[in-house]
Formats: structure tokens, sequence, C-alpha cells
């Protein structure tokens, strides 16, 4: 809990900063590769969440993806016109539509995905497995707090 001091502050312990930098430079060594594609984060992470879980809801790449639907909505759109991804009704609700990866997308998933591990791979290096699995499942649990959270609110994202 940060020190109510404000004298005592230390901005780079404080774990919003902390986190949100290792988010925001985690982006900006992995965007020279999607330049390259010419692709946004937002469509990497929804292209990953598809690959790793299949065809899934506009509402599940929403709270796997942390892009809020509406954006969601207009980014799936663009990846439907790249024949990156499709849209298909749900058997089971024909309200539903379900989005899932194209063999184009799956072709550029490939393409990117050993530049996405590669990064990992380089940021982790320094510590042990114990340590990595340590500090993963940290921060699912922050993810899963954090989740907790706002899942009652309306979509602020």
């Amino acid at each position: 809990m940060p020190d109510a001091d404000l004298t005592k502050f230390n901005l780079r312990d404080f774990m919003p900063y902390i986190m949100a930098r290792v988010g925001s430079l985690m982006a900006q060594s992995f965007t020279p590769h999607l330049e390259r594609e010419n692709i946004s984060l937002a469509m990497w992470r929804v292209m990953m969440a598809v690959h790793f879980n299949g065809p899934l809801s506009l509402g599940e790449i929403a709270r796997s993806t942390g892009v809020n639907v509406s954006t969601l909505s207009r980014l799936i759109g663009r990846m439907e016109k790249r024949a990156l991804v499709s849209r298909d009704r749900s058997r089971r609700d024909s309200r539903a539509v379900h989005i899932t990866l194209l063999p184009t997308g799956e072709e550029m998933f490939q393409v990117l995905w050993p530049e996405a591990a590669r990064l990992e791979d380089i940021v982790t290096n320094g510590f042990s497995e114990a340590e990595v699995t340590r500090l993963k499942s940290a921060l699912q649990d922050v993810e899963d707090i954090l989740a907790r959270l706002t899942e009652d609110r309306p979509d602020q994202s």
C-alpha cells in the first residue's frame, strides 16, 4: 500500500504505474512487427484470443482482450474486409455471433507468433522458471481482482 506521506512516495514503486509502463514498453517493442503486417495491437490481441480459444463471441473477445464491444465490432469489421476473420451466427443462439480466424488470419498469426514468443523470452531471460511462473500467477491474480471490480460496471473501455 502506498505510503500516505507523499514525500516518501516513489512512482516507480507504484504498481499501476509499473504495470502501465511494462504494458506500454511491451507494445512498443512488438509494434514494428505488427506494422510490417499492417495490423494494430488490438487486431493482434483478437487474433491471439481466437487462435488459442477457438471461435469466440464479441463479449468473450472483449473480456479476453480488454477492447470494448463497440470498438471491437468496428475492429472486427476491418479484419473481415482483410479476410483475417469471419463472423458466423451461433447455431444455438441466432442472435449471437462467433468470430473465427480465417486462413489468412491464421497465416498472419503464424508469422507474428515467433516474434511475440521471442519478446516474452527476452523479458523473462533473467528470471528462473519458478520466478516467471510466480510473476505470471501474480499478474493473473491482479487481473482477476480487477475484472471482479469492473464486471458489474458499464463498459467504460
